[in-house]
């Protein structure tokens, strides 16, 4: 059986086996309920992916949206794992409606400018609701997401947990996007990539990163790009800034940009600074080498 390393090596013998013996209860149970009651003997492989999805159940009811595949045992060992695990499959129900409302609005709200992979992961994500099957396998994310983030989703979330969190980043990626001119924003994509419609970019980072810069030359947002002299600007700006002292500069620029377009949202306040981050380390790796004309566009 297959329970998480780190938090398993903190059990002692007995406690693993009454873990493990729980689970198997759980995972008896569940088999039955699979096979509508005329067995309980299946592959290994099923029977795995069973357990699986009993354990992603189980932490998302001990750690709702935050669970990342790993449960401190002992903090159950001595609870009714059946009624932890039903919990866990009313946690995931109710945030399947959450979810589907969520998807639903951004569909309705989709950026002025376009991308085909956004288009279709939302068109295969409009098919996860009724494909998802959070009674055996929860864990597991029935639909095909291609659109590429600014920041990627952990590779330990999911089932309805990364959806989730894939929808809400994408929500607020495109929230930030609805307040730039079309035009304006086209100029951006046209340089960033040329083929901005229809290969696997992201749509956010280029327009973001050309918004800080434009806050940090006192620049309106009426035109996104830069001229070879805001570059070299730019370029000075940065060329003496130790990397903390880049951060807070770039930092600076994108609470600029918020009180622009007037934003009070928390998430998009958490995302331009988690971005902010990837940028300023990137500043800090060319600003010696070619200055800033591959990253303010």
């Amino acid at each position: 059986m297959n329970m998480n390393k780190p938090m398993q090596t903190l059990l002692s013998e007995e406690e693993q086996m009454i873990v493990q013996m729980k689970l198997l209860e759980l995972l008896e149970q569940q088999t039955k309920k699979y096979t509508s009651g005329e067995s309980t003997s299946i592959p290994v492989e099923l029977g795995q992916e069973l357990m699986n999805s009993i354990m992603f159940c189980m932490g998302v009811s001990v750690y709702g949206l935050d669970y990342k595949g790993q449960m401190d045992w002992k903090r159950i060992l001595h609870a009714e794992f059946a009624d932890i695990f039903q919990r866990g499959i009313a946690f995931i129900q109710e945030k399947m409606s959450y979810g589907e409302a969520l998807w639903e609005k951004i569909c309705m709200h989709l950026p002025e400018v376009e991308n085909q992979s956004m288009l279709d992961t939302l068109g295969s994500l409009g098919a996860f609701w009724k494909k998802y099957d959070y009674r055996f396998f929860a864990h597991e994310i029935p639909c095909d997401i291609d659109y590429q983030l600014c920041i990627p989703i952990a590779e330990e979330k999911q089932g309805i947990v990364y959806v989730l969190s894939y929808l809400e980043q994408l929500a607020t990626e495109n929230l930030f996007l609805s307040c730039f001119e079309k035009e304006a924003m086209r100029a951006v994509l046209n340089r960033y990539c040329p083929d901005y419609r229809g290969l696997l970019i992201n749509l956010y980072e280029p327009i973001v990163s050309n918004a800080i810069g434009c806050a940090l030359l006192n620049k309106g947002f009426h035109e996104l790009v830069c001229s070879e002299k805001e570059q070299e600007a730019l370029t000075s700006l940065f060329e003496n800034l130790t990397g903390e002292e880049i951060i807070d500069c770039i930092r600076n620029g994108a609470a600029t940009v918020l009180k622009q377009i007037s934003c009070e949202n928390r998430r998009e306040e958490e995302l331009i600074e988690r971005y902010g981050r990837e940028l300023a380390a990137r500043i800090a790796g060319v600003k010696d080498v070619g200055g800033m004309a591959g990253i303010f566009l």
